[in-house]
């Protein structure tokens, strides 16, 4: 047979070199970077297939004339995790070829468009054996350089089928997208069209796109995590809609960097405890005591050392001695502390202070409903 194989020729050679899931994982990757980033449409003559050498050819490139694609924001620069891929690759080799594309005015130099962490896993197994093994790599070159908004595309479908960039990595690639696709990506439902990232997720990456360059760029430098800003950006915009108060007081900007700089002075210790916020101003709104929240809101943005778990116990001791249920439910736990405490220490307490403890909160229970 003559000319050059088809899909069906190609993958029916390969049958006996890759197990199965190898190669359909293979040639979804192919037709991405067919369909996607050059733009090819269906119009395939019925009953034929697409030569693949129109679009692209596979082949070896040395790791050294692979260049990192600038678009591609999975990780901070140096820490890759790479140490499942390199046992893998050392035993078997690199199964599935990396895509790249032609350096533009630099003959023989390639810009890699899928595959980073194969690629550093290589560059790391080559750095430690200096085994030549490891010096090239299986590619599918593509004939020309994408278009930017091609780019970025075809990364996102890629990874939508692959391990995916972390959270913050991938909220900035789909702000460039954002900026390049102009009034196709104008809103989350069009964004999720066009990275196959589902609505919730789109919603929440624009919520990271909210805080201002200076505070993302402290998750890009590692000095801070990015649930961080993840969660912090989820419950300050449900902590806004709930209580409009705060949102006409503090704007995003001064909240953000306020709670921020707290995160980095080591105030705020963990990133879960943003969630607090939003599930003590819903105590506070259930109970009608909106103030109460209010006030501990504004000594955290003025008091630099206070945190998150000062607002929580300030709350929590208002409420106490202003709703009869907190009070009950407070002396409950000091009673059964207090015996816990004695039981400990080997202390006699006598029964009755107990049961006065918890009568002082049904007697005060009992007046509040009178006095209704």
């Amino acid at each position: 047979m003559t000319g050059v194989p088809s899909w069906s020729m190609l993958a029916k050679e390969s049958s006996t070199m890759y197990s199965a899931p190898v190669l359909q994982q293979f040639f979804r990757i192919l037709r991405t970077c067919f369909c996607g980033v050059v733009g090819v449409e269906n119009d395939l003559r019925k009953g034929e297939e697409e030569p693949l050498e129109y679009l692209s050819k596979l082949g070896y490139k040395l790791i050294t004339d692979i260049e990192i694609n600038p678009n591609n924001p999975r990780e901070q620069r140096g820490k890759f995790e790479v140490d499942d891929l390199k046992e893998s690759i050392a035993r078997v080799g690199v199964l599935v070829p990396l895509v790249v594309y032609p350096k533009p005015n630099s003959p023989g130099k390639f810009i890699l468009l899928e595959g980073e962490r194969r690629l550093h896993a290589c560059e790391q197994l080559y750095e430690e054996t200096k085994d030549k093994r490891f010096l090239k790599v299986p590619v599918n070159i593509l004939r020309a350089p994408p278009d930017p908004l091609g780019n970025y595309i075809t990364m996102f479908n890629m990874h939508s089928n692959r391990r995916r960039w972390n959270k913050a990595a991938e909220a900035e690639a789909l702000g460039k997208m954002r900026e390049l696709a102009g009034e196709r990506a104008s809103n989350a439902a069009k964004l999720s069209s066009l990275t196959s990232l589902s609505n919730i997720a789109v919603e929440e990456e624009l919520t990271y796109l909210d805080f201002s360059p200076d505070l993302r760029k402290l998750v890009t430098d590692g000095e801070i995590g990015q649930y961080n800003l993840i969660l912090l950006g989820r419950n300050l915009k449900s902590l806004q809609d709930a209580m409009p108060e705060i949102a006409q007081k503090y704007s995003w900007h001064n909240v953000t960097h306020t709670l921020v700089r707290k995160v980095e002075s080591g105030t705020i210790p963990k990133a879960r405890d943003f969630n607090l916020l939003t599930s003590w101003a819903k105590t506070c709104i259930q109970n009608e005591s909106e103030q109460v929240f209010v006030r501990a809101f504004d000594r955290l943005m003025k008091d630099p050392e206070f945190s998150i778990g000062d607002l929580v116990m300030s709350v929590q001791q208002e409420l106490t001695y202003k709703i009869p249920r907190f009070f009950r439910i407070s002396s409950e736990n000091y009673r059964t502390t207090l015996t816990l405490y004695a039981k400990h220490h080997g202390y006699k307490v006598e029964k009755v202070i107990y049961t006065i403890l918890t009568e002082i909160g049904n007697v005060i229970g009992k007046l509040k409903t009178e006095k209704g």
